[in-house]
């Protein structure tokens, strides 16, 4: 890919700054909010990048509607598992209630 020789004079240009011509465009570009980047005429918006443990890097590749499905699945998942675990323990106090009650009622001897 050919860069114009425009383009890579500013290029150019810019990395030839010194520190404190890039310490006076940061503070520049950072506190006026006149100054908007702009790119053949159009103006972008930069902002920062997300830090790395920020990015699920397994949804990389996937629209919002197959994350959404994925979350719902795996909610669907734990809702059930949950519902299964709570009624086995309350099965199994029903049976120690039951097998305790007639203990109790069943005469001696």
């Amino acid at each position: 890919m050919l860069i114009p020789s425009l383009e890579t004079s500013e290029v150019l240009t810019k990395f030839k700054m010194t520190n404190l011509e890039k310490a006076f465009s940061m503070i520049a570009n950072k506190f006026c909010a006149s100054s908007q980047r702009t790119y053949k005429g159009q103006v972008i918006t930069v902002d920062r990048a997300p830090e790395p443990f920020d990015v699920f890097w397994e949804n990389l590749g996937l629209d919002w509607w197959e994350v959404a499905r994925k979350r719902i699945i795996t909610n669907c998942g734990s809702v059930i598992l949950l519902a299964v675990t709570f009624g086995l323990i309350l099965g199994i106090s029903a049976i120690q209630v039951n097998s305790l009650s007639m203990k109790c009622s069943q005469p001696r001897q």
